[in-house]
């Protein structure tokens, strides 16, 4: 991923550092609330459902 998206997308909150390596990506409705976050690893990749 380019390193001007990684950082658009942290400056917007919409990136976060997880434990064991993982990074964790908002994902929201059209109407802007917040639809969960998907949890990207090394050894686990995932999806919590909410904000």
């Amino acid at each position: 991923m380019p390193a001007a998206t990684i950082a658009r997308a942290n400056d917007a909150g919409l990136l976060r550092e997880g434990i064991y390596g993982t990074a964790w990506f908002l994902h929201r409705f059209a109407d802007d609330a917040p639809a969960g976050w998907e949890m990207r690893g090394p050894k686990y990749k995932g999806f919590a459902k909410g904000g």
